[in-house]
C-alpha cells in the first residue's frame, strides 16, 4: 500500500474507519482493519461510502482516525 496524500481536518469520527468507495474493495478494507486491530488494538471498522464510484479509482481507501 502507499499513502500519496495526508490531510488533517476539523472533523473526525468517534471510531477509526477504513472507508472504501467500490464494493469490490471490501476485502481489502477488511484486511486493513484486521491489521490495524492486531497492531494497535484500535476498534476500527470498514465503512462503504456509496456515491463515489465515478469519482474514485478502484483500490482507493481512506483511513479516518478517531478523535
Amino acid at each position: 500500500m502507499s499513502c500519496p496524500e495526508l490531510k488533517s481536518g476539523g472533523r473526525a469520527p468517534n471510531r477509526t474507519e477504513v472507508r472504501y468507495f467500490h464494493s469490490s474493495d471490501r476485502d481489502t478494507a477488511e484486511q486493513l482493519v484486521a491489521s490495524l486491530k492486531a497492531r494497535t488494538g484500535t476498534d476500527a471498522t470498514a465503512k462503504f461510502v456509496p456515491g463515489y464510484e465515478n469519482r474514485t479509482q478502484p483500490n482507493t481507501l481512506e483511513l479516518w482516525i478517531a478523535r
